[in-house]
C-alpha cells in the first residue's frame, strides 16, 4: 500500500479482538439440528415480538437520575469507565477487554468496504480465514462473529437476507453492531435533538473560541456531558421547583381560558388570538413555550444524559444483565428522539406531579 492509496481510504482494515473465552462457539443443537447464527427474516417481522418490545420499553420510566448506575456509582472518567464495586468488577475493569490492548491487526485489503463490491469481496477474504458458511475448514461445526460499524453492519444486514445464496453464512455468523459505534452514534443524536436549544449555549459558555458543527468529536462530548451531571445534582431542585410553578401556571391559563370561551368573552379557539379579556399574567404564548422548553430539559437531565453515560459505562462493566438494561434504555431514547425540541414524553413529566 503506498501513500496516495492509503489517503483515497479505497482499502479495508481487518483485525481481531483475543481475550480470555469463557463461552464456546460449538454449533447449538435443538433436536439434532444446529440453530442458525442470524434469526430468520420472519422472527425479525413478527409483529407480536415487536409489540412485546414496544411494551417493556414503555415500562422504562423517562425519570431515570435518582436509579442510574452513573450516579450511584459516581463515574467521572473519561472515557466513561464505572467505579468498581467489588473485586470480581475489579480484575474484569483491568483487563480492558474493550481497548486496542486486545486488538491485533490481521491485515489491510484492497477493497473500498463501504462499496458493495468491496464489502463483499472483504467479507470472503474474512470466511477464507474462519471458514463460516463453509465445509470442510478446521472450524467446521462452529460459528463465528463479525463486529463492524454501523455503515458495515447495516449494510452487510441488507445483503445477507436479500440473497438466499447467503443462507450458509446467515447460519454460521454472528454479525455484531459494534459497541462502541453505538454509544458514539448516541452522542451524535444528543447533539441533533439539544444542540440548538440548550448545549450549544453550555458549550460557548464552556470553550468561547471553539469551533461547533454538528457535534464535537467524542472525547469532547463524553467530557462535556459528564460535566453537566455533575453540575445537575446542585440546580435539579430548582428546575423541578420552576416545572411545578409553570405547569401550574399553564393549567391555571387553560382554566381561565376555557371560562372565557364558555362565557363568551373568546370566540375562537387561536391561542394566542383575542386574549386582551384576561389578566395580562395569563399569557399561552410565554408560559407553554417555557412549559415545553422545561420538559425538553427535564428530559435531557433525567434520561437522555443518564441513559447515554450508563451504557458507556456498561460496555465495560461485563454484566450482561446491566448492559440489556442499559441498551433498551438507549433504544427508548432512539424512539423518542423526533427533532430538535420538540419530544413526545412530555407527557410523561406533566403526568409525574
Amino acid at each position: 500500500m503506498n501513500k496516495d492509496f492509503y489517503a483515497s481510504l479505497a482499502w479495508s482494515a481487518h483485525a481481531v479482538k483475543v481475550w480470555d473465552q469463557k463461552g464456546k462457539l460449538d454449533y447449538v443443537l435443538v433436536d439434532d439440528m444446529p440453530i442458525s447464527a442470524s434469526p430468520p427474516l420472519s422472527f425479525l417481522l413478527d409483529e407480536h415480538r415487536w409489540n412485546e418490545l414496544s411494551e417493556s420499553l414503555g415500562l422504562i420510566a423517562v425519570w431515570k437520575y435518582d436509579t442510574c448506575n452513573s450516579v450511584a456509582r459516581d463515574t467521572r472518567r473519561i472515557p466513561v469507565k464505572p467505579i468498581s464495586m467489588n473485586e470480581d468488577e475489579e480484575a474484569h475493569l483491568s483487563q480492558s477487554y474493550d481497548g486496542l490492548c486486545r486488538l491485533f491487526p490481521v491485515d489491510i485489503y484492497p477493497h473500498n468496504i463501504a462499496a458493495v463490491d468491496g464489502l463483499l469481496q472483504s467479507i470472503r477474504k474474512c470466511q477464507l480465514i474462519d471458514g463460516f458458511g463453509l465445509c470442510g475448514t478446521p472450524r467446521d461445526s462452529k460459528y463465528s462473529i463479525l463486529l463492524s460499524d454501523i455503515a458495515i453492519y447495516w449494510q452487510w444486514f441488507r445483503i445477507v437476507y436479500s440473497y438466499s445464496g447467503l443462507a450458509p453464512m446467515r447460519h454460521d455468523l454472528f454479525s455484531v453492531l459494534g459497541l462502541w459505534h453505538t454509544y458514539q452514534h448516541a452522542h451524535r443524536l444528543l447533539w441533533c435533538e439539544f444542540r440548538s436549544a440548550f448545549l450549544a449555549d453550555a458549550f460557548f459558555s464552556l470553550w468561547p473560541t471553539q469551533t461547533l458543527l454538528l457535534q464535537p468529536k467524542l472525547k469532547q462530548s463524553a467530557t462535556f456531558v459528564g460535566w453537566l451531571l455533575l453540575a445537575y445534582r446542585r440546580f435539579r431542585p430548582q428546575l423541578l421547583a420552576s416545572f411545578r410553578l409553570i405547569r401550574a401556571e399553564v393549567l391555571l391559563y387553560q382554566m381561565f381560558f376555557t371560562a372565557a370561551l364558555r362565557s363568551g368573552d373568546v370566540d375562537d379557539y387561536n391561542l394566542r388570538s383575542r386574549v386582551h379579556c384576561l389578566a395580562p399574567l395569563f399569557c399561552v404564548a410565554s408560559y407553554r413555550d417555557k412549559y415545553v422548553a422545561l420538559c425538553n430539559l427535564l428530559y435531557l437531565f433525567e434520561f437522555a444524559i443518564p441513559t447515554l453515560i450508563d451504557y458507556g459505562a456498561s460496555i465495560k462493566l461485563g454484566d450482561y444483565g446491566v448492559w440489556k438494561e442499559a441498551l433498551k434504555c438507549i433504544l427508548k431514547l432512539y424512539i423518542n428522539s423526533t427533532s430538535a425540541g420538540t419530544l413526545t414524553c412530555c407527557l410523561n413529566f406533566a403526568s409525574r406531579f
